[in-house]
Formats: C-alpha cells, structure tokens, sequence
C-alpha cells in the first residue's frame, strides 16, 4: 500500500460524513471504470449508489454475499494458477463491493475502512488516492 494512505484516510475522515460519501460514490465509480466491464452485481450497486445515495439493507446484505462468494472464487482461481487477471478481478468486485456496503450501506462507517477497501480494489491504489486527493482539494 501506497505511504500516503493513511495521510489521505485522515483527510477523509476530516470531512462531514455526507462529503465523504460524496467523494467516496466517485471513487467507487472510478475504481469500477478502472476494472472495466463488471459484473452486474457492482453494476447495480452503482447505480443504487448513484440513484438513491446508498443502499437498503437488502442491497447491502446482496453486496457482502457476493463479495464473499467473489473472494471464494478469486482464492481458488489463484490456488489453480489460473491467470492473475482472472482472479485479480474478482477479488477486485469484492473489495469494491464491500467499500460500498462500508460507506453506502445502512449503516455507513465513517471511518476508513471503506477507502482501504477502495484501495485493495486496485491493483495499485495511487489513482484512487489521487482522486479523494483531487476532490479534497478542491473543497478548500
């Protein structure tokens, strides 16, 4: 992980709760364009994020299942040598989907969990610290 991170999670933390989700609905945008076409689990929750600002405690609970079967999926495709961009995918849906539960869920966090799973969605996390940067910045 990148050093600046925890510098970046305390610039978040910083800020109201409603703020960081604002950033954070952009990162979780960001990191999926990043992955490219994702499965419409993540599609969905996109778009819930996007439509309604979170997500109902049916959509959440939807999310985690598929980030742990995602995760199950990715652990035994990297256990089978199978190419690091197959599994390296899945694991990435799993981590973004999980962001999305941390900060968009019934219960969002308002600590940084959701970022560090933001990051971990990545396999290098620099863009998405480059963007909460960006748009922090950009409120001062």
């Amino acid at each position: 992980m990148d050093p600046n991170a925890p510098r970046v999670a305390a610039l978040l933390r910083s800020l109201t709760p409603q703020l960081q989700r604002i950033i954070l609905a952009k990162a979780c945008a960001f990191s999926a364009a990043t992955l490219g076409e994702v499965s419409a689990e993540v599609s969905e929750l996109l778009d819930a994020v996007k439509k309604h600002g979170g997500l109902s405690p049916e959509q959440a609970a939807k999310a985690l299942a598929f980030a742990e079967q995602a995760d199950r999926r990715s652990f035994q495709l990297e256990e089978q040598s199978a190419p690091r961009q197959q599994w390296l995918k899945l694991f990435s849906e799993a981590r973004l989907a999980a962001a999305m539960v941390m900060a968009f869920g019934p219960e969002p966090e308002t600590d940084s969990s959701a970022y560090y799973e933001l990051l971990k969605s990545q396999d290098h996390g620099a863009g998405i610290e480059r963007l909460i940067e960006s748009e922090i910045a950009a409120l001062r």
